[in-house]
């Protein structure tokens, strides 16, 4: 009997929450979680396509169980998040200074003296967290909810309301784009052969051109959906259960009109 990737998926997030917030950060323990993780991740990846018979949702999944796989090394393993020292064992001595910075950002979450259910909390919130957001570790160039106010946030309610919109949105706009995909159209326009542009430049009629553009905005805004409806549904899982601030989870992406060159398009 197959395990539904779904539950494989919440099982990797069960699991390194539960490792972060009550295994110490030299705990063998986090060695053997990374395998379970990865056995997870594995299989996961591989019974996606069969219970999940709509591709985007399957590479969803799919894609997210990687991404806490990776996520655990990094947190769990390398810079060694632990709900003890509030903060990585693997410190900079630079950041020294700083280190009130991170427990105030942590503090409200996780330190409710050591009771399981702040463990607990503490795990979950820095396995829902990537960008380390109003920290020394917050990664360069995250966008803010407002450009003329950086340190602007907005009320938990409202966040929770746009949020659970846009994530609906998302949705929707994924759903659609794949209950319409034409298959003999996709073979068609891009089958192998199909593949070689200029070489075939004086063969291409108007209508494979366009379908040729068509699917290009197709592919960035189904990365944009997905993408950004997954992290809008963690921020909103965690804005819920309380385990983050909105200031936790600025937007996703910045401005289409700041990326007009090739670093600030990948920044």
């Amino acid at each position: 009997m197959k395990t539904h990737p779904i539950l494989l998926l919440f099982s990797e997030v069960i699991v390194c929450a539960t490792i972060l917030g009550f295994a110490n950060s030299q705990s063998p323990i986090r060695l053997g979680g990374l395998l379970i993780i990865f056995l997870c991740m594995w299989k996961c990846i591989t019974t996606c396509p069969t219970y999940l018979v709509r591709s985007a949702w399957a590479s969803l999944a799919g894609g997210y169980a990687v991404t806490i796989f990776f996520h655990y090394i990094d947190i769990a393993l390398l810079s060694q998040w632990s709900f003890e020292t509030n903060m990585p064992a693997t410190e900079p001595s630079q950041l020294k200074d700083e280190y009130e910075s991170v427990r105030r950002w942590k503090s409200p979450l996780a330190k409710e003296g050591s009771s399981w259910k702040g463990k607990l909390r503490f795990g979950l919130s820095s396995t829902f967290t990537t960008r380390f957001c109003g920290t020394p570790h917050e990664v360069r160039n995250v966008p803010r909810f407002s450009n003329s106010d950086p340190n602007y946030a907005p009320s938990r309610p409202r966040f929770i309301r746009d949020t659970a919109l846009t994530v609906l949105l998302c949705y929707l706009i994924l759903d659609a784009m794949d209950a319409g995909a034409n298959p003999a159209m996709v073979h068609e326009y891009f089958s192998e052969q199909n593949i070689p542009f200029f070489r075939r430049f004086h063969d291409i009629s108007g209508n494979e051109i366009l379908m040729r553009a068509s699917g290009g905005i197709g592919v960035i805004l189904g990365l944009m959906c997905s993408q950004g409806g997954f992290y809008n549904l963690f921020a909103l899982i965690s804005n819920v259960l309380g385990l983050s601030a909105p200031k936790d989870w600025p937007p996703f992406y910045g401005s289409p009109l700041e990326a007009y060159s090739l670093r600030r398009f990948w920044g």
